[in-house]
């Protein structure tokens, strides 16, 4: 039924990074029905499921092949912000003249706290926040983006490299659909993060109180399944149509990355109803008896 003949597979016929995804814990495992439907038929270039608890991978197309991640990048420069930045700090919009794409309409010498910034970035994806939060680094945007990189290999995304903050599309700006999905569980273990990517609307303001900023989330599937709670769209002439999004139902947290997609929704909605439709979650336990019932 799932033979290597089906461009999607299971767990990977390729060989992931050498990364430790989960580590020893009593969550759910996720276990394939024997019954499993089909595998969904998707536009996208590449795509990965993974269960955030366990760590298993759930569904897999060209999961670790090189690609362009689009404003899904903006993660990256958000986990780097909260390093380096406390959220009520108060950072200055610089130069926006070379800053092109999606904005929210900041203007040069603004100033606004950094949670307001990252809201800016993560909810509408604009491009202005994102370049802002990077330029404010004491030693200009360059060492920012010094420091996604080196964030990038402590959290052992091997496929991933980035030219930006913002997500332009680049010659070497790259990452692959399973180093985002380790990126998006590293983000959705911030309080704050988690709270700004899953946000529908908000308005972002300055700190005088008079500049207002209204944003809506780029995310469709916030607004029609009450599992979705993030975390990040994105969209270049190179990378296509992209889209992380993590579902929760219960104990069970699913993270689903497409890349290259021609419709990221419907890619993303076939995937996360298969999943649905084809696993259950058992205790440890529960799988440890089963397996060793098997073997007898």
């Amino acid at each position: 039924m799932y033979g290597s003949i089906n461009p999607i597979v299971l767990h990977s016929l390729l060989a992931p990074p050498p990364v430790a995804v989960a580590q020893v814990s009593v969550a759910p495992i996720p276990v394939l029905d024997e019954s499993a439907a089909p595998l969904p038929e998707l536009s996208a270039n590449a795509a990965i499921a993974l269960d955030q608890q366990a760590g298993t991978v759930l569904l897999e197309k060209n999961g670790y092949k090189i690609y362009a991640p689009a404003s899904t990048t903006k993660l990256m420069t958000a986990l780097v912000a909260r390093e380096i930045f406390k959220p009520n700090q108060v950072l200055t919009v610089p130069n926006l003249s070379s800053v092109g794409g999606t904005k929210i309409g900041l203007k040069m010498g603004e100033q606004l706290t950094l949670q307001s910034l990252l809201e800016g970035a993560l909810i509408p994806s604009g491009n202005d926040a994102a370049y802002t939060i990077a330029a404010n680094h004491p030693e200009g945007e360059p060492a920012f983006i010094e420091l996604m990189n080196k964030k990038a290999q402590v959290l052992h995304l091997a496929n991933t490299y980035f030219e930006n903050a913002t997500g332009f599309d680049s010659d070497t700006h790259r990452t692959s659909a399973f180093d985002l999905a380790l990126l998006a569980r590293e983000v959705m273990k911030d309080p704050l993060l988690r709270s700004i990517v899953k946000t529908k609307q908000a308005v972002v303001i300055d700190l005088t109180g008079k500049i207002q900023h209204p944003v809506q989330n780029t995310n469709q599937l916030l607004f029609s399944d009450p599992t979705v709670v993030g975390v990040k769209t994105g969209t270049t002439e190179e990378a296509g149509q992209v889209l992380i999004t993590q579902f929760e139902r219960g104990d069970q947290q699913v993270v689903v990355v497409v890349l290259g997609s021609l419709d990221r929704y419907a890619d993303t909605s076939a995937i996360r109803d298969w999943i649905w439709q084809s696993y259950v979650w058992k205790n440890p336990a529960e799988v440890v008896e089963a397996q060793g019932t098997a073997q007898l």
